[in-house]
C-alpha cells in the first residue's frame, strides 16, 4: 500500500470550500431512518473534527443560488483535508448530494489580529455590559450558555453532555436555548450553537468555571 506524502505549510492551514446540491427527490424516498443516521452521522463527523483551528468542520445551509448545503473543511495536511472530504459525502447515501462548486484555500494571519494583552484590555472594558448580560439569564439559560462554551455549541440537547453540566431535561434546554437565540446571545450554524460575541464567550469562560 502507497503511502501518501504529507503536504503541510509553513505558515497557515488548508481550507477546503465546498457547495452542494441536495437532490431532494432521492431524499424524500430514503428508507424510514436512513436520514436521520444521515444527520446522525454528519454530527459525528463534526463532533471529530471540532478544533478551535483545525481539524475543523462547519457547516451551512445557503439560501438561494445553486448550493442548499456548504461546508468549510480546515486541516494542516493537505492528505487529512482529502480523508475529511471523503467522511464527509459518505455520510449521505450515493446520489444524494450534487457537488456544484469547491475550491482550495489557505489561510492568512491578518496585521489586525489582537494579542492576549488586546484580549485582556477589551475583556476588562466590557466586564460591566458582560455582567449585566449574566445577571439577566435564568439559572437555566447560565447552565446552557455555560455548556455551549465548554461544548463549542455542538450536541448541547444529548443525554452526555445533559449528564455532564446538569442541565435538567431537553424540554428546559430548549427554552433556554431558543431564549438565547431570540435575545441575539447565542446563534445556530448548522448543527451547532455559537456564542455571538466572541469576547462575550471568552468572559464566560474565564469568569464561570
Amino acid at each position: 500500500m502507497t503511502t501518501l506524502p504529507s503536504v503541510k505549510l509553513d505558515r497557515g492551514i488548508h481550507v477546503m470550500h465546498l457547495f452542494y446540491r441536495m437532490d431532494r427527490e432521492r431524499w424524500s424516498k430514503l428508507p424510514p431512518g436512513e436520514s436521520a443516521q444521515s444527520r446522525a452521522r454528519l454530527e459525528a463527523l463534526c463532533a471529530t473534527n471540532a478544533a478551535a483551528s483545525h481539524p475543523r468542520l462547519t457547516t451551512y445551509a445557503n439560501v438561494g443560488g445553486k448550493a442548499d448545503l456548504a461546508f468549510m473543511l480546515y486541516a494542516a495536511d493537505l492528505v487529512q483535508i482529502g480523508r475529511m472530504h471523503r467522511e464527509l459525502e459518505a455520510c449521505f447515501p450515493p446520489g444524494v448530494l450534487q457537488k456544484v462548486y469547491s475550491y482550495l484555500s489557505v489561510t492568512e494571519l491578518t496585521e489586525y489580529m489582537p494579542t492576549d494583552e488586546d484580549n485582556r484590555r477589551l475583556l476588562t472594558e466590557q466586564e460591566p455590559m458582560f455582567e449585566a448580560i449574566w445577571q439577566r439569564l435564568t439559572l437555566a439559560q447560565r447552565a446552557v450558555l455555560r455548556a455551549v462554551v465548554i461544548q463549542d455549541g455542538r450536541a448541547v440537547l444529548s443525554a452526555d453532555v445533559r449528564a455532564r453540566h446538569r442541565l435538567g431535561g431537553t424540554s428546559t434546554i430548549q427554552s433556554a436555548l431558543n431564549a438565547l437565540v431570540r435575545d441575539d446571545v447565542i446563534s445556530r450554524e448548522g448543527v451547532r450553537y455559537v456564542v455571538v460575541d466572541s469576547l462575550l464567550r471568552e468572559w464566560v469562560a474565564r469568569h464561570t468555571f
